[in-house]
């Protein structure tokens, strides 16, 4: 038969279609995989790369579980711009002096955290300021930030960018601050903007929008929201909203 005929042969991958499933339990315990599309992925490297570039001698690290949103972009973001990335394996990371021997030997510049693992490495004392000097951008995720963690990084690592990005599998990042935003007092984060083409909003019971400073849930919009819960129909129903 002619192949140009079968419908099979005239289908095309496009950015609208799935490109990952991630694998989430959040409070619950129970497993659940979320579908994203393409699009997804790609507007997360974009807005790394256009916010944040590279130069040409910069290395990314690979150290976040593949199960994680942010080790999409530490696979992708670096290789798909030609630079160098290094993968590291969750046995160094757990080890303080190994990660600080393979970051200082690697000369790592890009490099994804969690607060809890910054303090276990600031035990190492000069030993962290002197293998992590070579990072320029620190991307922190995955827990809480503290001011008292942000005063921590801005007094060893002064010179260094700080982003802490904000979000969950549903929609990978949606915000982020850092370091160079400006703060009300000396005591406080600064305020958070959302990544570009996601739109945040804040609304009531009623699902209305609520004035400026009145607390209510988080619902997220725009590209980098999932296009919902594997083989879980239900779910679907009760977190997604048309």
């Amino acid at each position: 038969s002619d192949l140009g005929e079968d419908a099979t042969y005239k289908k095309r991958n496009t950015i609208e279609n799935t490109s990952i499933i991630m694998y989430t339990s959040g409070s619950t315990g129970k497993p659940k995989g979320v579908k994203h599309k393409q699009l997804q992925v790609i507007n997360r490297l974009n807005y790394m790369w256009e916010v944040y570039p590279f130069n040409k001698s910069d290395v990314v690290s690979q150290r976040t579980m593949v199960n994680y949103m942010p080790s999409m972009w530490e696979f992708l973001g670096g290789l798909l711009r030609g630079r160098k990335t290094v993968i590291i394996s969750d046995e160094i990371v757990k080890d303080p002096y190994k990660l600080a021997q393979v970051v200082q030997e690697c000369k790592v510049t890009y490099l994804t955290i969690v607060p809890s693992l910054f303090r276990m490495l600031s035990n190492l004392g000069d030993t962290f300021k002197l293998a992590f000097k070579e990072v320029k951008v620190w991307i922190c995720c995955g827990e809480p930030m503290t001011a008292d963690f942000y005063k921590d990084f801005r007094k060893n690592f002064s010179e260094a960018l700080l982003i802490n990005d904000y979000g969950a599998t549903e929609v990978n990042g949606m915000l982020y601050f850092d370091s160079s935003f400006p703060k009300k007092n000396s005591y406080d984060l600064p305020g958070m903007i959302s990544v570009p083409n996601v739109e945040v909003y804040i609304l009531d019971d009623e699902k209305k929008l609520l004035p400026h400073g009145f607390p209510g849930t988080i619902y997220i919009g725009g590209i980098s929201v999932s296009t919902g819960y594997l083989n879980d129909q239900q779910l679907n129903k009760e977190k997604f909203v048309q």
